[in-house]
């Protein structure tokens, strides 16, 4: 999974393909290089507005009843 977020942690897209991700990256750097003015900014700050991540998905077996807060503590 690949996540893009901005600065203000809002989520641009959430997808399973990279090539998804990255094209909503640079299109986020795009839009972002438009509202602050121009090009004067680097490709740092440009970093800095916009993340592209790798996320795992994580699932828990619990049993039923069991508070989930204290299973992920477990280890199995």
């Amino acid at each position: 999974m690949w996540v893009v977020f901005d600065s203000d942690n809002q989520i641009v897209i959430i997808t399973d393909k990279k090539e998804e991700a990255v094209a909503a990256y640079e299109d986020e750097k795009a839009q972002w290089r438009k509202v602050i003015g121009g090009d004067e900014l680097g490709d740092n700050e440009m970093e800095a507005h916009v993340i592209l991540a790798k996320i795992e998905r994580h699932f828990y077996l619990a049993p039923i009843g069991e508070n989930i807060a204290d299973f992920k503590e477990k280890t199995y």
